[in-house]
């Protein structure tokens, strides 16, 4: 198991106790394949999870789901490989691989439960979104903000493109550059778009501060996953677009052109982030553990 020393693979290979893993990978999907090695195996945890989850042994981009989507929409385009990743993946599970096989069984091992408090709506980054009063009717400076890390490989290669996009957008008044992050609290506010890209993983702490004071959010096609709370609904809770952008612009001008006729999205976007809290994603979390227990 990666990171994981021998003398705590011996203990959980001999544990008489039931086992639960909190795997913090921040893809849907799960590096963890090693069953055998811990016989009182009950659960592997995660904020969010692939769906259908059988989608855990598909072929995989650098052992990333998403990070394959976009790859095959980069190969359409350009029929070439040249990304290599700078993280984990890169010594491990570089290029395209299929990992080894997750039996029928223990795929009914994995659940999505919110544990990780620092990547969901949550957390302290979100926080100023979360507390800010939202007045719905005032007009909003910025059309469209797209503002994130430079990155390399595939996520850089597609983050540059949404730009690139955007930017080339001359109509409309954009936020793209990088800001302190009191200019990018005060511009995401007042925009009426946010387009938020993949990063490691397909949440991104952008997508709750969108929902949260009241931008519109678009995003590469995030339907797949399942978790709480549960902010990818395609066209409900967000606009979906394609994992290169080809569909982008499209999608920036339909908002645009109905953008009064999606107040109720944005309205009943925050609603429902602000009726999640701590406590009682800390409920839903011991009554799963009480539950694999029994």
């Amino acid at each position: 198991m990666t990171n994981i020393n021998e003398t705590d693979k011996k203990m959980l290979k001999e544990s008489n106790v039931p086992v639960v893993i909190l795997e913090r990978f921040d893809s849907s999907v799960s590096w963890f394949r090693e069953f055998d090695m811990i016989p009182n195996l009950k659960a592997i945890i995660k904020n969010r999870l692939i769906e259908p989850i059988e989608n855990i042994n598909s072929e995989y981009f650098y052992g990333r789901y998403h990070y394959r989507l976009i790859y095959d929409d980069y190969y359409k385009e350009t029929n070439t490989n040249k990304f290599k990743e700078k993280d984990l993946s890169n010594s491990i599970y570089s290029g395209l691989k299929t990992l080894s096989t997750i039996s029928p069984e223990n795929l009914k091992k994995f659940h999505h439960i919110l544990w990780d408090f620092n990547s969901s709506p949550l957390s302290k980054t979100c926080r100023f979104f979360r507390n800010s009063e939202i007045d719905f009717n005032k007009i909003r400076t910025h059309d469209v903000f797209c503002v994130n890390r430079n990155k390399s490989g595939i996520q850089g290669w597609a983050r540059n493109k949404a730009k690139f996009i955007i930017n080339n957008m001359k109509d409309l008044n954009v936020v793209t550059n990088g800001l302190s992050q009191n200019d990018y609290n005060e511009k995401l506010i007042n925009s009426k778009i946010g387009v938020a890209c993949w990063g490691w993983g397909e949440w991104i702490h952008m997508d709750a501060s969108a929902m949260y004071g009241g931008t519109i959010l678009i995003k590469p096609d995030s339907g797949y996953i399942r978790m709480y709370p549960e902010i990818y609904i395609n066209n409900k809770t967000y606009i979906p677009c394609k994992p290169d952008y080809s569909d982008l612009e499209e999608k920036i001008r339909y908002i645009l052109d109905n953008y009064d006729n999606l107040l109720d999205m944005r309205k009943k976007n925050r609603e429902f982030l602000l009726s999640i809290n701590h406590k009682n994603c800390t409920e839903k979390f011991w009554d799963k553990i009480q539950e694999l227990k029994n």
